[in-house]
């Protein structure tokens, strides 16, 4: 990804260098390169930093789950669910170390499927369609990712719409309690709360809101002298998005972060109930990971966001030098000194 990124970046100088084109074209490619260039310093940047810090917590956080906790965890989850109410609200849990819990995930991916084949049913532009599979290559391959993750015991998820909490009992029992706090969180909202928390979380609206603020930041140049830039109000809200980007996702994440931190306080809260003295450890170290991985999550999206719109800046700043330097170079010089005849 790094070396195509360097190939397209000289792809991109060498156009704006051309000496045939005109302001305007040059204007327009500027953008485009520079706003590409910035979205791959994204994707550069936040994929492999999260990588390492998954990697580096699981190294520093172990959870060394034993069978007999497992068995525990096998025979408290039913009492656990009953005396809080969940059983009556709903709550089940699909194994996924046993065959129904194959089935549902199985289930849930071809349902996904579906609908982005609904949502980006075939269009009579060629463009479009091509841009469309994209799109849903790229989120049903996510979507099996995190799938197969949690069949793998690596991850586990509460999935809101169905009150149905997805892990691996055998390999990811430990964070039980983190998903099943999700659920009592879920519960407690009243109905009118229901849109405050879709609102808060839901994952569509982050990562819209993300690429908004980065897609503004990247249109949107520095501020200069000019008093009509200065005095238009919508420039002035464009400006202040980009100045402030890094800061604005990271309030963007926030309320998933605390989404999150309550779930474990729930599920450290039916811990201290349920849980014999001699498995608290484990449990801790489960919700101190979860936390942690969640906390690296946002910084790291953040701090993304603000590099990406400095690497479009510096971008667009290389560009309009070479073309001024384009320019001084093919004027004409003129001679200025008086001959005489």
């Amino acid at each position: 990804m790094t070396n195509m990124l360097i190939n397209q970046g000289k792809k991109f100088f060498a156009l704006i260098y051309n000496k045939h084109m005109n302001d305007k074209i040059n204007n327009g490619i500027i953008t485009a390169g520079s706003t590409y260039l910035g979205l791959c310093t994204y994707y550069n940047t936040s994929v492999p930093l999260l990588k390492i810090s998954r990697k580096t917590l699981n190294n520093c956080i172990k959870i060394n789950s034993t069978p007999q906790f497992t068995q525990f965890m096998y025979n408290a989850a039913g009492p656990i669910i009953q005396k809080n109410g969940l059983y009556d609200y709903g709550i089940r849990i699909a194994d996924c170390s046993k065959s129904s819990g194959h089935c549902f995930i199985q289930k849930e991916i071809e349902n996904y499927e579906k609908s982005l084949n609904k949502r980006y049913d075939d269009k009579n532009n060629v463009l479009l369609n091509k841009f469309f599979n994209a799109i849903k290559k790229t989120k049903l391959k996510k979507f099996k990712r995190i799938s197969q993750e949690v069949l793998d015991g690596k991850n586990a998820y509460y999935k809101k719409s169905k009150k149905v909490i997805v892990i691996n009992m055998d390999k990811f029992s430990h964070a039980l309690l983190h998903e099943l706090g999700h659920a009592i969180n879920h519960k407690s909202l009243k109905n009118k709360e229901h849109l405050v928390y879709d609102i808060l979380k839901n994952e569509k609206r982050i990562s819209r809101t993300l690429l908004t603020i980065m897609l503004i930041s990247f249109f949107t140049n520095k501020k200069d002298n000019s008093e009509k830039q200065n005095k238009n109000p919508m420039y002035q809200i464009a400006s202040f998005i980009k100045n402030n980007c890094g800061k604005l996702a990271f309030l963007v994440l926030l309320p998933k972060l605390a989404e999150e931190t309550i779930a474990s306080i729930q599920g450290h809260k039916i811990s201290k109930k349920f849980i014999p003295p001699e498995y608290l450890n484990i449990i801790k170290k489960s919700h101190l990971r979860s936390f942690s991985s969640y906390a690296a999550y946002t910084l790291i999206t953040a701090f993304s966001v603000y590099l990406a719109n400095q690497a479009r800046d510096y971008t667009v700043m290389g560009a309009k030098k070479l073309i001024q330097f384009a320019k001084n170079k093919r004027t004409p010089k003129i001679n200025n000194n008086k001959v005489n005849i």
